[in-house]
């Protein structure tokens, strides 16, 4: 099982630790498009976690 993290392109804050550590960080240019690449991870038996731009929150899921 593998971590992915997944966020907007234009979003400069969330994970950027994690991405300086060089972990799978997601870029998304198309935020209606976050549903196919979920899926796509899920396929891939990868946890991911996303933040959620109207409350700040980040979601975590486990497949």
């Amino acid at each position: 099982m593998s971590i992915s993290w997944l966020k907007a392109k234009d979003d400069h804050k969330s994970f950027r630790f994690f991405q300086h550590m060089g972990f799978d960080v997601w870029e998304l240019e198309d935020l209606e498009k976050t549903d196919e690449t979920i899926r796509d991870l899920v396929r891939k038996k990868t946890r991911y976690h996303c933040n959620d731009k109207r409350s700040g929150r980040v979601f975590r899921r486990y497949y």
